[in-house]
């Protein structure tokens, strides 16, 4: 379950271990890249990696300097929670959107390709489907896009060769819906037991970033019906 899998993952983080990054591939700038760091080292949230392009426009080098600076900083896991843009494991699309409109870039094969050339594995892409504003149910746990299962597969990504995780939603950094789960993953892998702690949490860390968390209502009461659970399990 997924509490059984945090305290693997936290196991392995207060043991050290051959995955543990070197400071100095953590040179990310939350002000300029819109992201969010919520553990150090281990968990950030923030917006699309790569600048979408404009009208009739085509990707440039610079479009893909976020992501270029991600996977410097250690990130193998990108998580998408947003419902308007395709899977990254989808390849059967490379620019999402009308001609007429600003487009999202596919960046999972820049970054494998950036990862091969470095000698790396090339990362893991998750994707979870969230209407922006609103919460998934949390009893939905067997629905391939569940919000449950995305956490069970960023914690089983950690607990092996999974150096950090990254999780956005669309062009806007202050995304309830990465919110939400970064609130989500705060509570298992550092479990403060205390839904509103949890929040101010991840809320001061964007405030720290320079933005704003903006989670609705919504998403704040299944943060706390999330962490209620939680703690329900860990007390049996």
């Amino acid at each position: 379950d997924l509490a059984r899998r945090a305290r693997s993952v936290r196991a392995r983080w207060e043991a050290g271990d051959a995955h543990e990054p070197a400071m100095n591939e953590f040179r990310v700038d939350h002000r300029d890249d819109n992201v969010v760091w919520l553990l150090d080292r281990r968990l950030l949230l923030g917006s699309y990696p790569v600048t979408p392009v404009g009208a009739g426009a085509a990707p440039t080098p610079s479009s893909f300097a976020p992501l270029r600076r991600l996977t410097t900083a250690g990130v193998t896991c990108f998580a998408a929670v947003d419902e308007a843009v395709p899977s990254q494991a989808d390849d059967a699309w490379t620019l999402w959107g009308a001609p007429n409109e600003t487009r999202f870039v596919r960046y999972a094969t820049y970054a494998n390709r950036r990862q091969r050339i470095n000698g790396r594995p090339r990362p893991l892409y998750l994707h979870c489907s969230i209407i922006d504003g609103a919460a998934p149910s949390i009893a939905d746990d067997t629905d391939d896009g569940s919000v449950l299962l995305l956490l069970d597969r960023v914690l089983a990504h950690l607990q092996g060769a999974g150096r950090a995780a990254y999780v956005h939603g669309g062009a806007d950094s202050g995304d309830g819906r990465a919110a939400l789960v970064g609130c989500c993953l705060v509570a298992l892998l550092r479990q403060p037991l205390d839904a509103d702690a949890v929040i101010d949490h991840v809320e001061a860390a964007y405030v720290e970033a320079g933005g704003a968390a903006r989670m609705s209502e919504r998403q704040r009461e299944f943060v706390r019906e999330f962490v209620g659970e939680l703690s329900d399990e860990l007390s049996e």
